[in-house]
């Protein structure tokens, strides 16, 4: 038991320490023996032990809590409940012989929520010890664990090691911002079976609904001819590691990554949805590769990607998007959404004359200056020929020989965090500190605040600049 707690403490201490500092002092021998003897029951040793050890967990933000949400109850908390639990259904015969409760079941773990918890069987016999679940709809049952040094036992060798633990969810340990979290595990992959056997069960063949807010893809060889949607990005005369860095990735999250790793960890509320960029290198180019998002495709990210270099990227959601940065200044752009040039870029035709023609979809400029869009989209196997007719142009202009299976198999990847979006036409001067640290440049950011900032704006400032730089939906927005 003792052998459990020091395990468990060890590991808090160093990967949870929130969570480490939320345990309490312990609980003395008479106060543990005088609340047994009120209580009318024996108290399981294992469970005296651990009180001497700690008296509970304080309530609050990154206290300790077990897989299913309970959390370890006070000395006095369990008294408090134990007279309750004898009031109500003490000489509730029904309740007993039902096995709903017993006075002599001791719940000792409870959720902040709900009635629900963890107890203990103190009835005299073979069961003594036990530690099973109390549901307020259902009742109690025993059977998962033999006693409180089992589970704890348990607890501890999941969080050294990864273990899932729980029922009837099993989840898994995650340290977050010094705090023990957990996370439902994933379900474990069904047995193999061969095609035969498949064939033979299966009454139809099933056709998967697409997939909500992309557009459905084609089977095609070429660069990412098997995603949805992306954004694949290159800088030339860099490594792997290099791209990273400059696109912002948080070192500490760097590790190879499969397709369906990356897609997972962006998708993942404990990483805050930062965007996972995988990368690798073809020939003199660095390539990285986004699923979803398109942080390579913004003009902020890539002014700082083309720096002394150039780099290029393709980004597709429906339309395709090639974008050229060479040091650090915007040379073209082409969207198969519009024919016409945003002030600062080259025509693309004149870059890259083997581009594809705009369709009568694409957006126009009428003389007066005004933007004009078509109301017809194009059909998705178009879409698709479009992006794979500029994926010909970059690698055939930039020779860059990036084979289809490049972007599969585990690739260096890290979560990144997107760069302030650059300020767009503004008039006139900004009327507020926050409007100053939001739209500067990233270079200029420090003394911009350090000139603007002034004591009566200083909270507002400084909590503005936090709370946008920490919210990733709101980042993940500023794509283009």
């Amino acid at each position: 038991m003792s052998e459990s707690w020091q395990r468990i403490e060890m590991w808090l201490a160093v990967h949870a320490p929130r969570t480490f500092a939320s345990l309490s002092q312990p609980a003395s021998a008479d106060a543990i023996s005088a609340a047994a003897d009120e209580l009318g029951m024996r108290f399981p040793a294992d469970l005296v032990e651990s009180l001497l050890r700690h008296d509970g967990v304080a309530r609050g933000d990154g206290g300790l809590a077990f897989p299913g949400g309970e959390v370890l109850m006070s000395l006095e908390g369990l008294l408090e409940r134990g007279r309750m639990y004898k009031q109500l259904w003490g000489r509730d015969h029904e309740i007993i012989e039902s096995g709903y409760w017993n006075p002599e079941f001791l719940m000792f773990a409870e959720r902040n929520v709900t009635p629900d918890g963890l107890a203990l069987d103190c009835r005299s016999g073979a069961t003594f010890g036990a530690l099973g679940w109390h549901f307020k709809g259902e009742g109690t049952s025993f059977g998962q664990w033999a006693s409180l040094a089992a589970f704890l036992h348990e607890l501890a060798e999941c969080l050294e090691h990864g273990h899932a633990m729980g029922w009837p969810r099993k989840c898994v340990p995650v340290a977050w911002q010094g705090a023990l979290l957990w996370e439902e595990a994933p379900e474990p992959p069904s047995a193999l079976r061969s095609v035969f056997e498949l064939a033979a069960a299966a009454s139809a063949p099933a056709v998967p609904e697409p997939e909500y807010g992309h557009v459905p893809p084609i089977v095609e060889d070429g660069w990412a001819g098997g995603y949805h949607a992306f954004c694949l990005t290159f800088v030339h005369g860099v490594d792997e590691a290099e791209l990273l860095r400059r696109f912002g990735a948080l070192h500490e999250t760097w590790r190879p990554r499969s397709r369906a790793e990356a897609r997972d960890d962006a998708a993942r509320w404990t990483s805050g949805y930062l965007p996972v960029v995988r990368a690798g290198s073809c020939g003199q180019w660095a390539f990285g590769i986004e699923e979803g998002v398109g942080e390579g495709a913004r003009g902020e990210v890539l002014r700082r990607l083309s720096h002394g270099s150039q780099a290029v990227s393709v980004a597709f959601s429906g339309f395709t998007r090639l974008s050229f940065y060479e040091d650090g200044q915007l040379v073209t752009v082409y969207d198969t959404r519009r024919a016409y040039q945003l002030p600062g870029e080259a025509d693309p035709f004149g870059v890259f004359p083997a581009l594809p023609a705009h369709d009568a979809a694409a957006g126009r400029l009428l003389p007066d200056g005004r933007a004009v869009w078509s109301s017809s989209e194009q059909e998705p196997a178009r879409q698709r020929s479009a992006l794979q007719q500029v994926c010909e142009v970059v690698r055939d202009h930039f020779g860059i020989g990036l084979p289809s299976e490049a972007l599969s198999g585990d690739l260096t990847s890290a979560h990144v965090l997107p760069l302030l979006p650059a300020p767009h036409g503004r008039t006139r001067p900004p009327a507020e500190v926050a409007e100053y640290i939001t739209t500067a440049p990233e270079a200029y950011l420090r003394p911009t605040l350090g000139a603007q900032l002034v004591p009566h704006q200083a909270t507002f400032a400084l909590s503005t600049m936090v709370r946008r730089r920490r919210s990733s939906a709101w980042w993940f927005r500023q794509m283009m």
